[in-house]
């Protein structure tokens, strides 16, 4: 695990600074099939809102992306990231400091790219 990253209780904690550091969700799933475009798991969790996005995706209706942060544009403290674990056998890390959102994006991926979950970290 990288020096800026502690685990605690089943939880990623990220350092932001010497004092504080974000409890952070994680859910693990693997992914067995294209992903839909980012913005669509977006518009599933926040409906109608504007949205901050940062990845890899070359284009918007790219299917091949395996890095993303979105982020709710009226309340910034409400973000999504999602990383690869793996990308031999595709599993990608989804977490947020709101398990909610970790969970409901987890679950959007696994349901719309033939995956699975594979548990919290």
């Amino acid at each position: 695990m990288p020096n800026n990253e502690l685990q605690a209780n089943g939880q990623l904690c990220a350092r932001v600074s010497a004092v504080f550091c974000i409890i952070m969700s994680e859910i693990r799933a693997r992914i067995n099939g294209p992903r839909p475009p980012f913005y669509i798991l977006a518009e599933e969790i926040w409906p109608g809102e504007d949205f901050d996005s940062y990845g890899d995706s070359q284009t918007p209706e790219s299917e091949s992306w395996t890095e993303l942060t979105i982020i709710n544009s009226k309340n910034t403290s409400q973000r999504i990231h999602v990383d690869p674990e793996s990308r031999n056998l595709l599993v990608l890390a989804v977490r947020s400091e709101v398990q909610e959102l970790a969970q409901r994006a987890a679950q959007f991926i696994v349901k719309n790219c033939s995956g699975e979950m594979l548990g919290h970290a």
